[in-house]
């Protein structure tokens, strides 16, 4: 099935009798944003996927037919996005577009708090009379402890699955759950940039899904970019992969050339091993230093063979040293753990103090640094020789990150390498800290920090 000529004219229609820009007149929606519309508001289709360059409109276009459906069908639609911001993005469009038509606050419940909601955009559900609803939820996509239970037990006539390809695979089989309610007649709708090769890889190779495409010529042709923006952005140094999914919307094909972890690799970590291991169980501990970094402990077993991960725990409640402190020993009891290794800068060293000293704590306890000098020369730090001997292993079978956060794969593959002015081998870090990572390495510490491993560098 395809949009018809005439079927793109009367969603513009509607669009512009129902909604208005933001100088106050008639919304005006090219080709491309009617057919995003149109199939979310078409019943026949039941699954979507919609990939465009960035800064189409996307979100606004998701917006706009989100609560136009809702409120003409009676449907019941939530908005699953992998963390909070992400799934505020949409729901501030639809918030700041309530008011356009009576249409849509006719029948809304708690009205009184209108103005609040048009100056605040604070609201993560909005509920008419009638059976109507819009409902933002998140997987919470890094955090592996909850696997995308938040959604559980929600139901909904149509999903609509935000930044799907940051959604880990882990979770998204959470959100599939959601069309239980009524599975001949619910809808899933995919949108975003082709990050990863997961289940928005799958499903865009799936003959079910109806499929929209547009990347950044269609977009320069429909008058939503410029050349001149495309070539500026070309230009400023985003690199080769970063614009190949953001502007060409394609899927990458391996990572960036000064990657450390290749996609391959990555992928065979996340096979599940039936080796057994006959040697220690550990932790690491990476505390968050504020911002968007996270409190991680991960939990893993190891031999001379081989690494197979246990659990992964974040905690963002609390940055009270006492507390975490408390979180780590209790998880670390609970898991029979033998050994604690803790990265020790800021706030790591008070809290490895704190444990250390402790009567009931009787596994051993590790002061980790990345900085400090590696074992082996052939790196600049601990921290890289630890990521290349993960790497090693990693390529040869020895790793099972099976039960691992989804964002443990974003941080291998977030990872970059470069040389220091003595040839040794540097690892850089991803622009958002690789928390999980870092967890797993203050552990890895304990095991691998006073041994010159046999590694492939390059």
């Amino acid at each position: 099935m395809e949009i018809t000529p005439r079927q793109l004219k009367a969603i513009q229609i509607v669009c512009r009798g129902f909604f208005k820009n933001d100088d106050g007149d008639p919304l005006e929606l090219t080709d491309g944003q009617a057919e995003i519309f149109w199939s979310i508001y078409n019943p026949s289709l039941q699954r979507v996927q919609i990939m465009t360059t960035t800064q189409y409109g996307k979100s606004l276009t998701v917006a706009l037919s989100a609560l136009y459906t809702a409120k003409r069908r009676k449907a019941k639609v939530a908005i699953v996005a992998p963390t909070d911001k992400q799934g505020g993005i949409i729901m501030d469009y639809i918030i700041s577009h309530l008011f356009d038509n009576e249409f849509f606050t006719k029948g809304l419940i708690d009205v009184t708090g209108i103005e609040k909601m048009r100056t605040q955009k604070t609201r993560d559900r909005l509920v008419w009379l009638d059976g109507a609803e819009i409902r933002v939820l998140t997987v919470g996509a890094s955090n592996v402890t909850a696997k995308g239970l938040g959604v559980m037990g929600f139901h909904a006539d149509i999903i609509i699955e935000d930044e799907s390809s940051l959604i880990p695979d882990s979770h998204h089989s959470k959100v599939t759950r959601m069309l239980g309610g009524n599975v001949r007649k619910s809808k899933m709708v995919k949108i975003g940039n082709p990050f990863f090769r997961n289940h928005f890889y799958n499903s865009w190779h799936n003959d079910r899904f109806y499929k929209i495409f547009i990347d950044y010529k269609r977009a320069i042709a429909e008058g939503r970019l410029t050349e001149e923006f495309v070539e500026e952005q070309k230009t400023s140094g985003m690199s080769k992969e970063d614009f190949g999914v953001m502007y060409l919307v394609q899927f990458p094909d391996r990572v960036a050339d000064d990657a450390v972890f290749e996609y391959d690799t990555v992928e065979k970590t996340k096979i599940a091993k039936d080796f057994k291991i006959d040697g220690w169980r550990v932790a690491g501990l990476d505390l968050s230093r504020g911002g968007a970094d996270a409190t991680v402990l991960t939990i893993f077993e190891i031999d001379d063979h081989n690494l197979r991960v246990l659990k992964q725990y974040e905690n963002n409640e609390t940055s009270d040293s006492i507390q975490v402190g408390n979180w780590a020993i209790d998880l670390c009891i609970e898991n029979k753990v033998g050994i604690l290794g803790y990265d020790a800068l800021g706030l790591g060293g008070a809290i490895g103090d704190y444990i250390m000293n402790l009567p009931e704590v009787k596994f051993d306890v590790v002061e980790y640094k990345a900085g400090n000098k590696a074992v082996d020369n052939n790196f600049a730090n601990i921290k890289s020789q630890l990521v290349f001997t993960l790497r090693t292993w990693s390529e040869r079978g020895q790793v099972d990150f099976s039960m691992c956060s989804g964002q443990m794969f974003i941080d291998l593959l977030g990872l970059n390498k470069k040389r220091a002015s003595d040839r040794s081998l540097r690892v850089v870090d991803p622009q958002d800290s690789p928390d999980y990572l870092d967890s797993l390495l203050a552990g890895l510490f304990t095991v691998w920090g006073g041994n010159k491993v046999n590694i492939t560098v390059l």
